[in-house]
């Protein structure tokens, strides 16, 4: 998430302010709070921290950050944590040593703006001078980069990455066949590489000529075929493409799922949300203002959207425990009925539910109506 987005929504302004010092502390505990909602939907958000655990830092990232990563921040999950933990390159020495002390190092991991969509932006230098420069300070911190296989072996980027989160258009496109099986070998080089999925604006047409977090407004390509069916968070698709990441996730055998952003337009959400080509894109909660909802303290609210990919998650769990008793082809099938290829994610609700209803009878049959 945007680390300031949530201070702007409260106060209009940043945390960090020479003028309102008692603001910074609410900035952590507004970022974690946050963070601890998203864990009762069974969602990692990978950088709630407010600043790097540096100097005087470090104990704010102790008190709000930390029980986070250890499951100990009151949750409705019990035990929830963050399975992830971003963090950046420039302070990497002082999340390597918090990390270490504080038993999350196999959770930590590097991305920056030089490994977004490297082949769009040109940047597959920079992303690799980048993973030289984390692995220098720690050698053993996994790197994610989002891009497809084809385009980081056409670099000579693989030993350079250890997570790879393509956008879902690249794993199995319109016009082409299901890649999975081309991230075997990639995987197979070391065994904390990992492969997730992607959804970006690619699902719904981008738009870039149009001002973020503005008026909403159909994509400028919104009425092309190439942009319809895919999973994807913007408020005006299907419900059904929000809460397909867990199926799809299960059936292309992807273990994580990254997204740009979880607060994007914050600030003006309740008004104005349009960003990337689509209402909603990258902004998946809403300031709770006193003033709108009651009680007398700021809080975080789910969009639906965000409790549609919850339901995804539960569904992906189904599929595991089914999978895990020796019937993953019955899984399988079940999953390819309901969401048959990656851009065909345009379902009824009664469609998913029936499809669950059949998971649910294959694991506990006695319990299910």
């Amino acid at each position: 998430m945007d680390f300031d987005q949530f201070c702007q929504a409260r106060y209009g302004a940043s945390c960090i302010d020479e003028q309102h010092q008692e603001r910074y502390e609410e900035g952590w505990r507004l970022n974690a709070l946050l963070a601890a909602v998203a864990l009762d939907n069974r969602i990692t958000i990978a950088n709630p921290w407010y600043q790097p655990p540096v100097g005087g830092d470090l104990p704010l990232f102790r008190k709000h950050t930390l029980p986070l990563l250890n499951g100990t921040t009151p949750t409705r999950l019990p035990g929830a944590k963050l399975t992830s933990l971003q963090a950046d390159v420039g302070s990497l020495a002082a999340w390597r040593d918090a990390a270490q002390n504080s038993g999350f190092a196999d959770r930590t991991f590097v991305y920056d703006g030089a490994c977004d969509e490297p082949s769009v932006n040109n940047s597959w230098p920079a992303c690799q001078q980048q993973a030289s420069t984390a692995r220098a300070a720690w050698p053993t911190v996994p790197i994610l980069v989002t891009a497809n296989i084809k385009d980081a072996k056409d670099h000579q980027a693989i030993n350079d990455i250890n997570w790879l989160a393509p956008i879902v258009n690249q794993m199995h496109d319109k016009d082409g066949t299901d890649q999975r099986s081309t991230y075997d070998e990639f995987l197979g080089l070391n065994p904390n590489n990992r492969v997730w999925l992607y959804t970006s604006c690619s699902s719904h047409g981008c738009d870039p000529g149009h001002p973020e977090c503005t008026a909403g407004r159909q994509g400028s390509e919104s009425n092309n075929d190439v942009w319809t069916g895919w999973p994807g968070y913007v408020i005006d698709e299907p419900a059904s493409e929000a809460r397909a990441m867990g199926w799809l996730s299960f059936l292309y055998r992807t273990t994580g799922e990254f997204y740009l952003d979880v607060t994007h337009c914050l600030p003006t959400a309740w008004t104005e949300q349009y960003a990337y080509g689509g209402n909603g894109d990258g902004t998946l909660f809403y300031p709770g203002d006193p003033a709108k909802i009651g009680g007398d303290s700021w809080i975080p609210l789910e969009s639906m959207r965000l409790k549609l990919i919850r339901d995804g998650y539960e569904d992906y769990e189904y599929l595991k425990i089914l999978a895990a008793r020796n019937r993953e082809s019955e899984a399988r099938k079940i999953a390819m009925n309901l969401f048959p290829v990656m851009y065909q994610t345009n379902k009824s609700d009664s469609d998913i539910q029936e499809a669950r209803r059949q998971l649910a009878l294959r694991i506990d049959p006695a319990n299910v109506p």
